[in-house]
C-alpha cells in the first residue's frame, strides 16, 4: 500500500507512456550520495544492497515520473521515485501482474522468490538479483497517472495495481555470454561471474538471453547481476536452451568455495520457507504487507483465503531446487567443479 506521503506527488507524475517522451529526466541522487561516500564520481558503480531493499520495501516515496521502458515488450514501466525522509531519488522498474497476480513470463513469485532464494548463500554484497519487492498501488491513481485508462484491480476486493517493484541499477552494461578468456586472467570477472552463474544454476533459470544479465562497468569489480527472472524453477522454458549452453547450466569451470559451503548448509527448514516469499492482506481495499504464515496450498504459488493472499513457491518448485544443490555437491565432491578463494585463486582439492 502507498501511503499518504506517496499520494502527496500524484500531480508531479507523467500519465503518458505513449510516443516519443520529450520530458526531461529526473536527476537521480549520484553514486556518492546513494553510497555515503564523497570519493564515488558519477559513473562509479554503487550498490548499497540492503538499504535499497528496506527503501523500495518500507519507506514512504513520491512518484516524480513514470517512462517507457527504453526496450522490452513486457509491460514493464522505469519509475523516478524521491524518498523524502532519505533525501533520495532513484529509478526503479515497475511491472505490473496480470490479474490474480499470474501470467506468462509475468509472475511476480518468481521474481520475488529469485530475491529470496540469492540470501539463501550470498551475502548482500554478493547479490545478483537487485531489491525486489511487491507493491500494490490504489486502482483510481494508477488509471489517472500511470495507464490514461481504467485500471482493473489485480485481486478482487483490493483497489489497486499489484506489481513488482525492483531497483534500476545504474552504471552497467550487458554481460553477454561467458568469456572463458577473461575467466582464465581476471581474478575479479572469475569471481563475479561464478556468482551469477551459480545463483541462475539453482534457480533454473529458464530465460538466458543476454539482455536479462548485465555487469557494471567496472572492470576492477565487474559485478553481474540477473535482472529478468520471471521464467524460473518451473514452466516453459525459452527455446533457445535447447541448442546453446547458457547460464541455466554451470557454465563456468570453479566456483567460490565460501558460497558452496552456504550451500552445503541450507536445511530443508530453509527451502521450505520459500513457500511463501511475500503475504499480503487486504485491508480497507488496499493491500499491506504482513509477516508469512504457514502456506495454505504448497500445490500453487498464489493462494487466497479470506483477506490472506500468499505468494511462493510450490512444493515442487522446493523440491527441485533441493535436486539441483545436491547434483551440484556431488559434482564438487566428485572435483568435476573446481573451487575458488576469495580471491579468485584456485584451492587444491579437498
Amino acid at each position: 500500500m502507498i501511503d499518504s506521503k506517496t499520494l502527496v506527488a500524484l500531480s508531479f507524475l507523467a500519465a503518458s507512456c505513449a510516443g516519443i517522451d520529450r520530458r526531461p529526466r529526473v536527476a537521480i541522487s549520484p553514486p556518492g550520495v546513494l553510497c555515503g561516500d564523497a570519493t564515488l564520481d558519477a559513473h562509479a558503480f554503487c550498490f548499497p544492497a540492503e538499504r535499497l531493499e528496506k527503501l523500495l520495501r518500507a519507506d514512504a516515496f513520491q512518484v516524480l515520473q513514470v517512462r517507457p521502458p527504453s526496450s522490452g515488450t513486457n509491460g514493464s514501466k522505469t519509475m523516478f521515485l524521491s524518498f523524502p525522509d532519505d533525501h533520495l531519488v532513484i529509478k526503479a522498474k515497475w511491472k505490473q501482474a496480470h490479474p490474480g497476480a499470474v501470467g506468462f513470463n509475468n509472475d511476480p513469485r518468481k521474481e520475488l522468490a529469485a530475491f529470496a532464494v540469492q540470501k539463501l548463500f550470498l551475502a548482500p554484497d554478493e547479490w545478483v538479483v537487485p531489491p525486489t519487492v511487491g507493491r500494490c498501488i490504489p486502482s483510481d491513481f494508477y488509471s489517472a497517472e500511470v495507464t490514461e485508462r481504467e485500471a482493473k484491480p489485480t485481486f478482487p476486493d483490493a483497489q489497486c495495481v499489484f506489481g513488482v517493484l525492483s531497483y534500476w541499477i545504474e552504471n552497467v552494461h550487458e554481460l553477454g555470454a561467458l568469456s572463458t578468456s577473461r575467466f582464465a586472467r581476471d581474478p575479479a570477472y572469475r569471481r563475479n561471474v561464478a556468482t551469477l552463474n551459480l545463483f541462475t544454476y539453482v534457480i533454473d533459470h529458464r530465460d538466458t538471453r543476454e539482455s536479462n544479465f548485465i555487469v557494471s562497468k567496472d572492470d576492477r569489480d565487474p559485478h553481474a547481476f540477473s535482472i529478468d527472472n520471471g521464467l524460473a524453477f518451473s514452466g516453459f522454458r525459452n527455446p533457445r536452451a535447447l541448442f546453446v549452453k547458457e547460464w541455466a547450466d554451470i557454465v563456468v569451470p570453479s566456483l567460490l568455495a565460501r558460497q558452496v559451503d552456504r550451500l552445503r548448509k541450507i536445511t530443508r527448514e530453509d527451502l521450505q520457507r520459500l513457500a511463501v516469499v511475500a503475504q499480503f492482506e487486504v485491508r480497507g481495499g488496499q493491500i499491506d504487507a504482513v509477516p508469512p504464515t504457514a502456506p495454505i496450498d504448497t500445490t500453487t504459488g498464489v493462494r487466497r483465503k479470506g483477506a490472506i493472499i500468499q505468494l511462493g513457491l510450490t512444493q515442487s518448485e522446493i523440491d527441485g531446487i533441493d535436486a539441483r544443490i545436491h547434483r551440484l555437491l556431488e559434482r564438487i565432491d566428485a572435483h568435476q567443479i573446481a573451487l575458488l578463494d576469495d580471491q579468485g585463486r584456485a584451492l587444491a582439492k579437498r
